[in-house]
């Protein structure tokens, strides 16, 4: 079983009967599997650290979920409480400070054509 499989098995929401239906889209949006109907398109982190989200079929991340620091925070306390190996935590994204923005800005929306080449 490989690193990736096993922490995205581990955060499973059905695996944590605790979790909520946020923390459960986010889950699925950052291992790129669906858990919640609707479902997590884009993860926006904005300049001021505020977390918007874009469900699938809507047009622009308008849904506000709160602070970068809360999301960090909830996510680390959902690591700790699901006990990932530390092999699976190193493999599992947003482990550290500072990666919320470098992994979850972009859509999972294919890129747009370069209409310039």
């Amino acid at each position: 079983m490989s690193t990736f499989a096993s922490w995205k098995e581990e955060l499973h929401p059905g695996r944590c009967e605790r979790m909520s239906g946020k923390m459960a889209a986010i889950v699925g949006y950052i291992s790129d599997e669906t858990y919640t109907d609707p479902a997590i398109n884009e993860l926006v982190v904005t300049s001021d650290g505020f977390v918007l989200i874009e469900h699938f079929g809507e047009v622009g991340a308008n849904h506000f979920i709160g602070g970068d620091s809360d999301l960090l925070r909830n996510w680390n306390s959902l690591l700790d409480a699901a006990r990932l190996t530390p092999e699976a935590e190193a493999a599992c994204p947003l482990i550290q400070d500072g990666l919320i923005a470098a992994n979850v800005d972009a859509s999972r929306d294919d890129p747009p054509p370069d209409y310039d080449s």
